[in-house]
């Protein structure tokens, strides 16, 4: 009788994850349930953090979630080691240390061979971002991360705009801006997580870089006048200069850290015409339209 072969167990293989690393502070949850709608799982997902406290809003998505010590690269390798995708959003400002930051994570995702890392970062230009992710051409021979990578370039999300700059100065019976009437391109915050699931979940977006703008342009006179329609009540807007406009946020409840970052970051900026753009680059990504503004903005405004 011939010896029964012996069996050999193989030991399981997790699947690969998307790995997300929110450090704009606006964009995990968006992405990750844009994320499930495509099929992913919340186990195939792993949120990094770097405080406990930054998890806490997106425990109830379910995702893994793995604390990001702050140490040299090389010890951030274990936590990457079942990612094959990594989304990273920089924030708008630059943080104290954050070059540095960056260069460790992108040294461990090179350590941990992951195939395809995603990257949302501000537009060339934009706030006081320093970091070169944010100061390149739109040529990809100018970029090399040492691993597939998709650069998503965006102004900021229009949800800030209308929370910050919007909302709180709309109590005196109108909008207050000092952007000398020009127009804008920012995409809504929805948009851009999708656009980010799209590219995660696509084949053909690697070694690639992305403005991600609305296909039309918009102004706080723009603003008001949607408002003024959906409320039915006169919504002026209010041009002023750039030391009023941060009186009257401060005044309305905004802190004085975001009036000035408001003031001198964007309303500036938009002043300077710097997002007097478009691109049919969202369009693009998502297959279909970008959300327009009025349906957005029914999303904020109570109607009469």
């Amino acid at each position: 009788m011939s010896e029964k072969p012996k069996i050999m167990i193989l030991k399981y293989k997790e699947a690969k994850r998307v790995g997300i690393i929110d450090h704009a502070g606006c964009f995990a949850s968006e992405t990750i349930n844009r994320l499930k709608s495509m099929g992913l799982e919340a186990s195939q997902m792993v949120v990094f953090f770097d405080r406990p406290e930054e998890f806490a809003p997106l425990r109830e998505t379910d995702t893994l979630a793995r604390q990001l010590k702050p140490d040299a690269s090389s010890t951030m390798v274990g936590g990457f080691s079942d990612i094959d995708k990594l989304i990273i959003t920089l924030p708008l400002i630059e943080k104290t240390d954050y070059r540095k930051r960056m260069f460790e994570i992108m040294s461990a995702a090179r350590l941990a061979a992951i195939g395809h890392v995603v990257i949302l970062a501000p537009s060339p230009g934009f706030g006081n971002f320093t970091h070169p992710f944010c100061n390149i051409s739109d040529h990809v021979e100018d970029v090399d991360f040492g691993l597939p990578y998709t650069l998503l370039l965006n102004g900021i999300d229009r949800e800030s705009i209308f929370n910050l700059a919007f909302l709180r100065t709309l109590s005196i019976g109108g909008i207050s801006s000092a952007t000398l009437g020009r127009k804008f391109n920012f995409a809504s915050r929805s948009d851009i997580a999708l656009a980010i699931a799209k590219v995660v979940m696509g084949k053909h977006h690697k070694n690639k870089i992305y403005h991600l703008t609305c296909s039309y342009l918009h102004s706080f006179e723009d603003m008001a006048q949607i408002a003024s329609r959906l409320t039915h009540t006169k919504v002026r807007n209010f041009n002023v200069d750039g030391n009023t406009l941060k009186k009257i946020m401060v005044e309305s409840g905004t802190p004085l850290q975001q009036a000035d970052i408001m003031v001198e970051v964007l309303h500036r900026k938009i002043a300077e015409g710097l997002f007097e753009y478009t691109t049919e680059n969202l369009d693009n990504i998502l297959s279909a339209r970008e959300e327009n503004f009025e349906s957005f903005a029914k999303k904020f405004l109570v109607l009469g």
